[in-house]
Order: structure tokens, then C-alpha cells, then sequence
């Protein structure tokens, strides 16, 4: 499906740590008007200041900061950052600032996550284009049945029973021993938001010298600002720099496609259904681990000082 000219409205918020090379990421999305920068509304997240973590390099980058442990130990089942306390206070920030309120969708995206904006709102317009008051609350699963991290979409009703039901859901499900993707999965099927499956929404695992195709809107994870960009680039986003970038990246070797048979017992254990082996494109055998983020206030993308 194409959308109509803008499409859905998208409220998109990521978290980037004070030190290593996600300062750098996000100052770069900024600059090129990338990544959740590219959608209607954003927030932005640290555990640090602003000066702290951009230094003089953002003066008009606004960053607002809360005092938490943002560390996670490695754990559960299936050995993934157990970050779901975190994540739960970072939903209630949120809720907290109500603008999600105002648009289509929110969604959270991973810093490392690249996306082509548009393609995004085709793949959120395709499950509902009807008026708002037609369309039913919902969230994307973008692993088969499950929901995987790096890309988090609900939509506005669904966000609204969220919010209403968070408390039920703190006090029902044990999350202890659970990644927030996970835990958030949980909440919103407990709390009847149905999940609709969208292979296209998330091509995730890419190693260095990957191809990003022009079917899916969100790849991950890209470390280095030039394989973001040469992510983009190949996907179809006409960027200043692309030809160039391109050209230089022409002679480099390039893994080929590679096909992985996965059996999916632990994730379909979830969602209580049947084991089954689904093949995924783009996978590699390694272990996942997310660092624990909080949200804070950002803004929307039309009031940047």
C-alpha cells in the first residue's frame, strides 16, 4: 500500500547513552534530520546532561536528564538485558507528557536502528486506513507473532489502553526475569490490544557489509554513522552524500544474503503458541543485549528552538 501524501502521523522516541558512540549517532540523525528526527514528534533519551553528552556540539539539541541506575544485568531464559524496569518507567514518562496523544502512532526506535521515514508510514498506514475513531487499537508484531526491541510501534488507541491499564499489568505480570520487549508484549495482549503482524516493519541482525533492501522500513543495528547512512542510502533515501557514499562503498566486499532456519519454540512460548520453524532473512547467531534507557523530554519536530 502507498499512503496518501504524509500519511500517518508518528510520535517516535530513542534513547542514546552519554558515552561511546551513540552521542555522536544521534548528533549526526539531527543533523541530517534522520532517524526520529524525521518523524512528526520526538523525545530523547539519557541518563546524563546535555553538555555532558553532546558537549558544545548540539547547542539547540534540548536534553533533559533523571538521576537512575540505567544498568541491567544479562539474564532469563533467553540471556537478554533484564531492562524491563527501566523501560516501564520510561512508558510512564510517556504517558506522563501526553503528547503521544496528538498523533497516529508512537513508536520507539533503537539509536542504532535506521529507517526510511515514508516506507514507515506506508507499512503503519496499510493496518489502518480508516478515520482514527474507525481504527481499533493495535500493535505491530514485527518477529513473526513476537515483538522484538529495536522497533516498538502502537497505535493511538492503543497507547490509550496502555496507559489505563499499565497498573494491571505491574501488578500481574512477573517481569522479573524478562526483557522490556517481552514484558511490553505481555502487557499489551493481557490488556486485549491485539497484535497484527508486519514482516515488513523490521530487518534486524545486519553485520557489516549487509545489503538494506526497499521492502522494509526499520534495519538494525548500525553501529557507524557511514553504515547508517549507506543503509539509507541503499534503501531508497535520497540523502545529500548518498552518490558519493555509495560509489566508495562499491569495491566493498559484501556478505552475501543470508537465509537462517530458526526454530522458534522460545519465542512461541510467549505467546503460548505451537513451536514452529520460520525462516528469517538477514540473521546472525549472537546474543542480543539491550542497555537500559530512560525517556525523558525532547519535543515536537516543528518547536526546536
Amino acid at each position: 500500500f502507498d499512503s496518501p501524501v504524509h500519511g500517518p502521523t508518528m510520535f517516535c522516541f530513542s534513547v542514546v547513552l552519554p558515552h561511546g558512540a551513540e552521542p555522536e549517532m544521534m548528533l549526526r540523525q539531527h543533523q541530517d534530520g534522520v532517524g526520529i528526527f524525521a518523524c512528526d514528534g520526538y523525545l530523547v533519551v539519557s541518563n546524563n546532561s546535555a553538555l555532558e553528552t553532546f558537549a558544545s556540539k548540539a547547542p539547540t539539541l534540548k536534553l533533559a536528564t533523571v538521576a537512575m541506575d540505567l544498568s541491567a544485568p544479562t539474564g532469563g531464559r533467553y540471556m537478554t538485558a533484564l531492562n524491563s524496569p527501566v523501560f516501564i518507567e520510561a512508558w510512564h514518562q510517556v504517558f506522563e507528557d501526553g503528547r503521544f496523544q496528538n498523533y497516529d502512532w508512537t513508536l520507539k526506535l533503537d539509536t542504532d536502528a535506521a529507517f526510511v521515514a515514508q516506507r514507515l508510514r506506508n507499512v503503519l498506514w496499510g493496518h489502518c486506513q480508516d478515520s482514527d475513531d474507525d481504527c481499533l487499537p493495535m500493535y505491530l508484531a514485527n518477529f513473526g507473532r513476537d515483538l522484538h526491541g529495536p522497533v516498538e510501534a502502537i497505535n493511538r488507541k492503543g497507547m490509550q489502553s496502555y496507559s489505563a491499564g499499565v497498573d494491571r499489568c505491574l501488578t500481574e505480570i512477573d517481569y522479573a526475569d524478562k526483557g522490556e520487549d517481552w514484558y511490553l508484549s505481555l502487557c499489551l495482549d493481557l490488556l486485549r490490544v491485539p497484535r497484527a503482524e508486519e514482516p515488513r516493519l523490521l530487518s534486524d541482525w545486519h553485520l557489516r557489509g549487509d545489503s538494506c533492501d526497499v521492502v522494509h522500513a526499520v534495519f538494525h543495528p548500525f553501529k557507524e554513522w557511514d553504515d547508517y547512512l549507506g543503509c539509507l542510502c541503499e534503501s531508497g533515501l535520497g540523502e545529500a552524500g548518498c552518490p558519493q557514499l555509495l560509489a566508495s562503498t562499491s569495491t566493498r566486499t559484501s556478505s552475501p544474503t543470508r537465509t537462517t532456519t530458526t526454530t522458534t519454540a522460545a519465542h512461541t512460548s510467549r505467546t503460548a503458541s505451537t513451536s514452529t520453524t520460520r525462516t528469517t532473512t538477514n540473521t546472525a547467531t549472537t546474543t542480543r543485549t539491550s542497555t537500559s534507557r530512560l525517556v525523558v523530554d525532547f519535543g515536537d519536530a516543528d518547536e526546536e528552538e
